[in-house]
């Protein structure tokens, strides 16, 4: 855990990294004001409740971060949560999977611009985003291998985002949901979108493949499209 009370850059490298604790977090890093934040690590593992994987705090500062993957299996335990008033850019290179609910696998609020290149993202728990981005004007520009929930109750999207600038997202994998309302891909007030889905299937009448409200130009390219029939 550290924190740069003062506004100051923050700078981590680190390796893998296990905890096994309530409230223990594998990687946490918090400042302000226009301090960045850079860290690079390996997988992020956390066992207890209330424990992510990576926690990032920041100001107006820049924000980017590298991880070779994260898994959580305590409840309210994401494996990747960064909020930041600037500029955002995530990349994994496996995959963030978390089993407790309330878990998130990935959520960034910030107003961008958002740039993201990872793997796979599963959660099993219920109330379990996979991929969850909430932004602001500026540009989100997302690639990911895939998005799966696979929690039995309601609210676990695999692709969730908010955002009122424009939005390119590319899925090179499959996207799936098996609760209710836990719709494959639901996209929301951006200004433009261009949507690159994979294939895509939800298993209940209340879980939408795909639901994309753009208010500008709006191109979607998916494969094979599989809801429940209500």
């Amino acid at each position: 855990r550290l924190t740069s009370s003062g506004g100051g850059n923050i700078d981590v490298t680190t390796g893998a990294v296990t905890t096994a604790g309530t409230d223990s977090d594998a990687l946490q890093l918090t400042t302000s004001g226009s301090g960045t934040v850079t860290a690079n690590g390996g997988i992020l593992t956390t066992q207890g409740d209330f424990s992510f994987g990576l926690s990032i705090a920041g100001g107006t500062g820049a924000i980017g971060a590298t991880i070779a993957g994260a898994s959580t299996s305590g409840d309210t335990a994401y494996g990747v949560d960064i909020t930041g008033s600037g500029p955002v850019t995530f990349h994994s290179t496996g995959t963030i999977a978390t089993t407790g609910d309330n878990s998130k696998a990935l959520q960034i609020t910030s107003p961008g611009p958002i740039t993201v290149n990872a793997g796979l993202f599963t959660t099993t728990g219920d109330s379990s985003v996979a991929f969850q981005i909430a932004g602001g004007s500026g540009a989100i520009n997302a690639t990911i291998a895939g998005a799966s929930t696979t929690g039995t109750g309601t609210g676990s999207d695999a692709v969730h985002i908010a955002s009122t600038g424009p939005l390119t997202i590319v899925n090179t994998g499959s996207i799936t949901t098996t609760g209710g309302f836990s719709d494959g891909i639901d996209i929301r007030m951006v200004t433009t979108a261009n949507v690159t889905c994979g294939n895509i299937s939800t298993a209940t009448p209340t879980s939408v493949p795909v639901h994309i409200l753009s208010n500008g130009n709006t191109t979607v390219t998916c494969g094979t499209v599989t809801g429940a029939a209500g």
